[in-house]
């Protein structure tokens, strides 16, 4: 199962192999599926990953894909890796080609909840092992042994932020939101928590408006914009970002009109290097560190495990925590987080 080449080079050639995908590869699907279950670990060939990354132009999917980088050249694995742009069309595809090439696990980042259920019926057909990161598919783990989700509880990020907002919002202020794309779950489901932790909590608490965003750096600088100009007379009290993309785009909107982002509540979410500087510098004031060394950590122990012969279907979902990060911590994320500016962070504390 194990037995192939180095396939980096193959990349050039998409259609050839989607050509060989088309002429042969349905004839012994069941046989691999068995195959690949019973023994992924006879062989003295590299163990190769494929990673279909949903978007990489996102800071967080960088930092994965750094991190599997890191850890499979220390592991010895093969690592292969696509990015789909944010076309789930795209990414199906290539999923497709990394199973009809014989990896022994793809790790994806699932762009839609429902329509990436075709990749996973991929992966099952083949019997190729699948993890799913920082996004749920819409599949039952009992109809499909080969898939486990790796990440983060997307409505406990919302819930969190929202219950921090809850605790230092002054009474009856208004607040803006910033989400993610629409139709993904991940953006429904932080707006759900954040439903729960601040405006179940707070019913003082005024909801301005609240915009969906594609490019979330560059959309979240005009919609803040404008926000700021209609609600003028009012003001605006809190921006909530999907992201640590959003929440600078607001940063960078506020400064562009002239005014102090210390005299607003902005919140983010993934505790990029940049965010958190934004925290020491004080024009943010929290964020949420969605741990992608523990994430991506988790994934390489279950390719070692696999090695070892166990089969995915023993392995339950994995998910890690958040860590809140605020002015009281943020140094210390840094060091943890950051190896880059860890020599400086030090010689500060």
């Amino acid at each position: 199962m194990m037995k192939m080449k180095k396939m980096l080079a193959i990349f050039l050639s998409m259609a050839m192999i989607f050509a060989l995908v088309a002429c042969g590869a349905q004839k012994n699907q069941g046989e691999q599926a068995e195959s690949r279950q019973e023994s992924v670990a006879q062989t003295e060939d590299k163990f190769t990953i494929a990673f279909a990354n949903s978007n990489a132009s996102y800071p967080y999917m960088v930092k994965l894909l750094n991190r599997f980088t890191k850890l499979c050249d220390e592991k010895g694995f093969e690592l292969l890796a696509s990015d789909a742009a944010g076309e789930v069309s795209t990414q199906n595809d290539q999923i497709e080609t990394y199973c009809a090439m014989g990896v022994d696990l793809i790790i994806t980042i699932p762009i839609n909840y429902e329509a990436s259920v075709t990749a996973m019926n991929t992966c099952r057909d083949y019997g190729t092992p699948v993890i799913a990161m920082f996004n749920h598919v819409n599949v039952d783990r009992e109809e499909y042994p080969y898939y486990v989700f790796v990440g983060s509880d997307n409505v406990e990020a919302g819930k969190l932020t929202g219950e921090y907002c809850a605790e230092v919002l002054d009474e009856g202020s208004d607040v803006c939101i910033i989400l993610g794309r629409g139709g993904i779950n991940q953006t429904e489901d932080i707006r759900n928590g954040l439903q729960k932790g601040l405006f179940d909590n707070r019913s003082d608490i005024n909801l301005l408006d609240e915009q969906n965003t594609d490019d979330y750096r560059a959309d979240s600088v005009d919609l803040v914009e404008n926000w700021l100009q209609a609600y003028q007379a009012q003001g605006v009290d809190c921006i909530l970002g999907y992201c640590d993309d959003t929440a600078l785009g607001a940063i960078q909107a506020i400064r562009s009109v002239g005014l102090n982002p210390a005299d607003f509540l902005i919140c983010g979410r993934d505790a990029s290097e940049e965010a958190c500087q934004a925290i020491i510098s004080g024009d943010l004031d929290y964020t949420l560190l969605q741990d992608a060394f523990g994430q991506c950590d988790a994934c390489i122990v279950i390719a070692e495990k696999l090695i070892a012969g166990q089969k995915m279907e023993d392995f339950d979902d994995v998910i890690i925590p958040y860590v809140e990060v605020t002015s009281d911590n943020v140094d210390q994320i840094m060091i943890e987080q950051y190896e880059s500016i860890r020599k400086l962070m030090l010689m500060r504390l």
